[in-house]
């Protein structure tokens, strides 16, 4: 796999699996791009460069000597949308376009239900980050030489949202068994599939101009995830009523976000537990289920088993409970 590759957003939990499967692949270098520098050791192959995504003059430079770009950008709707437009900007005014392979979401599916496809009507509500993930896709839509991925919720060691942080959750018995709180679909893929997609995404030429939604098939609900993961964890899921759920999220969720912000400001070590926005509310009774065919069958992808990811997610929340280093939690639900 000889090709140049400039992972955008390297420095985050999606960003540094995919730069490191790509090394492994044999891609090299693969340079990995964000506004601050890795703190993580970089392994063999596997460059640094400082960029802000978002600045057209300097990611058409970085974009320069590559054969391929992976956007792997996080971050607030604003910047997620201005990254895409600046990434196809760049792409068209280059005079040898790298093929773009870029990291949406299940989100552009909106409050959709039942099973959906690649060709299921895209709807970018509610909320900013679904309306910023369809509006980021459709800036790249035009370009010819370019793979979109819709991910479900990426779990696995390390994972911020959807392992780290839901095993905090379990533990102070915030969430487990939700009842009819917790019935929807829970579309899991994991980190190690992601990033197995991307390499499959640059390998395959078929895959050219296609989108490939990423989940494992049959997903369990959202009551079956929390109780797989509670015993993984060792603990029995707390039962929680619903209308304790929403006190959680629509009375104690804004004032702990509050709270995040002025820890922030403040520089200070103080531990606020995480919120739980509404948004994960709808979502866990949301009965979505994602196929995934489509990726199986062009890109060859084979989904990890659910019970051997989570164990091992389980591994590393226990790690990070006494203290392990590199295991810090991002801010927000995407992805």
């Amino acid at each position: 796999m000889n090709q140049r590759v400039l992972v955008l957003g390297g420095s985050g939990y999606v960003g540094r699996h995919v730069a490191g499967a790509l090394a492994k692949a044999g891609a090299g270098p693969v340079i990995v791009a964000a506004r601050r520098l890795p703190t993580y050791a970089l392994s063999p192959g596997i460059e640094a460069l400082r960029l802000d995504a978002t600045d057209e003059r300097l990611l058409g430079r970085a974009m320069a000597d590559v054969d391929w770009v992976v956007n792997c950008v996080s971050g607030d709707s604003t910047r997620l949308h201005a990254g895409a437009v600046a990434l196809a900007r760049a792409a068209r005014r280059a005079q040898r376009a790298p093929g773009i392979v870029h990291l949406s979401s299940m989100a552009v599916y909106g409050q959709a239900e039942g099973v959906v496809d690649e060709h299921a009507p895209l709807d970018g509500r509610p909320g900013g980050y679904a309306a910023a993930k369809l509006a980021s896709e459709r800036a790249l839509s035009e370009l010819p030489r370019r793979v979109i991925l819709r991910p479900g919720c990426i779990y696995g060691r390390g994972s911020p949202q959807w392992s780290l942080r839901i095993a905090e959750l379990l533990r102070s018995g915030r969430i487990g068994a939700l009842g009819a709180a917790g019935q929807g679909r829970c579309n899991l893929v994991h980190i190690d599939d992601v990033a197995a997609a991307v390499v499959a995404a640059i390998r395959t030429p078929g895959a050219l101009g296609e989108h490939f939604n990423l989940a494992i098939a049959d997903p369990p609900t959202w009551n079956a995830y929390f109780a797989l993961y509670a015993r993984a964890l060792g603990l029995t899921p707390a039962r929680v009523p619903a209308y304790r759920l929403w006190l959680d999220a629509h009375l104690a969720g804004p004032l702990l976000a509050a709270g995040h912000a002025l820890a922030r400001r403040a520089d200070t070590t103080t531990t606020v537990p995480k919120p739980i926005p509404a948004s994960l509310l709808r979502l866990w009774r949301q009965a979505i289920v994602l196929d995934s065919r489509k990726a199986a069958d062009v890109l060859g992808l084979r989904a990890t088993p659910l019970e051997y990811g989570v164990a091992a997610s389980a591994d590393a929340a226990d790690l990070r409970t006494r203290g392990a280093p590199g295991q810090g939690c991002a801010p927000g639900w995407d992805q």
